[in-house]
């Protein structure tokens, strides 16, 4: 009989977690390696409850009876790959074959396993596999489990090892709430206790990795619940605004960052209704919604997160704001200025890369202008192109913006009505319009060279005037551009 947290599972499930590892052959030469070197290791941590789970794993987290330096030096004489430094501290090591396959190897905290895992974050995460068992005849394989994390995942619940998880790494406050959010668990009320007493040191942790854990957060296909419990722990102050310089620090009410959490709700719906398209335009956006942004994120999560900071910009309808020196002040095209300093700050304080930064505040600038457009009248190809100039793939998150806010605020069927079908016109032009900005008729040199103009401001002029006139359909083959160029030069010389 197997002692207490030492758990025989069945031989079915031992065939199938050998089968998902089976397509791992470096898994097998990382155990022959241990066993030529007499040492000992162990799955680890989320790849065990992920095995357990039958979820897919992206990295197999590894745990030695000694430095993974020396021994990854000798792996990689049998394995092709590379090995980079996650934590040098704690002698953290990613090792990454040719394939792309991902191993996390690190030492055993402590002089054997049972003292490494109770200084794991959840109990959920405190479970092991030795690697050997993986690669014997036995009938069985022995989960090691002696905080009961199995037991936890049966409840569907993520519950600290200890009340000092938060003091020793206070970012696995937001861990908790990803975790709960991607296995639909919920967080034992007694974690949520050392949350509520630990979420100020928060403020200590690196801008970079609480960035990762919101955008894994945002990641979700339905986050906004988890969005909310931040909101509920009181988080959010601490997230979005304790970075902010004292001078801007905005006072945000409550039914305002209710609205924000309203706003994120009807994203997430609005998304949920790309997956079933009526066109190939609808298709193409999903495919852009999922391309990568910048730091491994795609702009999915960008949107989500704009959604939460349209907080800001309800905000700013009624308050004359300051700008700070690092921030930018944006003009949208009926020239009232917008001013989003707070959001931009809050942005770059987050580590957030420039293409990032410039999707979230063009999505937030632009997504009021589809309304002015029903309002006016200006659901042409001439505005749609301009629209999509200025706001570049942005534009398609502002429009998902906009059809959310409507939505939020419960806007007339006809209004609702409107907005999505200039929603599906504005997408179906999107797309085209791509291919005229990849297949201009005519280039800047080509313009040079047969009217005999100098390089400047004059030459970008005259392409976006041919653009926006191939997007209206005036423009279909070089002599039409040639004849329209000729007279737009005759205007601006009268």
């Amino acid at each position: 009989m197997k002692p207490k947290g030492f758990i025989p599972i069945s031989k079915r499930s031992k065939d199938r977690i050998k089968k998902h590892l089976r397509e791992s052959p470096e898994l097998f030469c990382i155990y022959s390696l241990l066993s030529e070197m007499n040492l000992v290791g162990y799955l680890i941590g989320g790849t065990v409850r992920d095995l357990i789970l039958n979820r897919p794993i992206k990295d197999i987290d590894i745990a030695i009876n000694t430095n993974p330096e020396y021994f990854l030096k000798k792996l990689s004489c049998k394995i092709k790959g590379y090995t980079i430094c996650l934590d040098q501290e704690y002698l953290i090591f990613r090792f990454i074959t040719k394939d792309r396959l991902t191993f996390d190897i690190s030492p055993l905290k402590g002089d054997c396993l049972l003292q490494d895992l109770p200084q794991r974050d959840f109990t959920i995460n405190a479970i092991a596999i030795d690697i050997k068992e993986l690669f014997t005849q036995a009938t069985t394989l022995t989960i090691i489990d002696p905080l009961e994390g199995v037991g936890d995942m049966t409840k569907k619940i993520i519950r600290a090892i200890s009340d000092r998880i938060f003091l020793d790494d206070p970012l696995r406050i937001l861990r908790a709430f990803r975790l709960a959010g991607q296995l639909n668990y919920r967080i034992e009320a007694q974690t949520e206790v050392f949350i509520s007493r630990d979420k100020e040191l928060l403020k200590k942790a690196a801008s970079e990795r609480i960035r990762e854990e919101l955008f894994m957060l945002f990641s979700l296909d339905y986050c906004s619940s988890y969005i909310e419990q931040l909101y509920q722990n009181g988080l959010f102050p601490i997230l979005f605004l304790q970075r902010l310089p004292k001078e801007l620090l905005p006072k945000i009410p409550e039914k305002a960052w209710l609205r924000s959490l309203k706003m994120l709700i009807s994203v997430e719906k609005v998304l949920a209704d790309l997956f079933y398209p009526s066109s190939d335009s609808f298709k193409d956006l999903n495919q852009l919604l999922g391309q990568i942004a910048g730091h491994q994120t795609t702009y999915k999560p960008l949107l989500k997160l704009a959604a939460l900071l349209s907080v800001f910009l309800h905000l700013m309808e009624n308050e004359e704001m300051a700008t700070p020196g690092a921030a930018k002040s944006v003009t949208n095209k009926r020239n009232s200025k917008i001013h989003l300093p707070w959001v931009d700050f809050l942005l770059r304080s987050l580590c957030l890369a420039s293409p990032q930064r410039k999707y979230i505040l063009n999505c937030l600038q632009g997504y009021q202008e589809p309304l002015y457009f029903i309002h006016k009248g200006h659901c042409t190809p001439k505005y749609f192109y301009r629209f999509f100039r200025d706001f570049g793939h942005a534009g398609m998150g502002a429009l998902i913006l906009s059809i959310a806010e409507q939505q939020v605020l419960k806007a007339s069927p006809s209004a609702i009505t409107a907005l999505n079908d200039l929603f599906a016109a504005m997408a179906e032009f999107y797309f085209d319009w791509q291919t005229i900005q990849n297949n201009p008729i005519v280039d800047g040199q080509f313009l040079m060279n047969y009217f005999h103009l100098t390089p400047g401001p004059l030459i970008g002029d005259l392409l976006d005037f041919l653009k926006e006139s191939q997007a209206e359909g005036k423009v279909t083959h070089k002599d039409e551009a040639i004849h329209l160029a000729e007279h737009y030069l005759k205007d601006i010389q009268k």
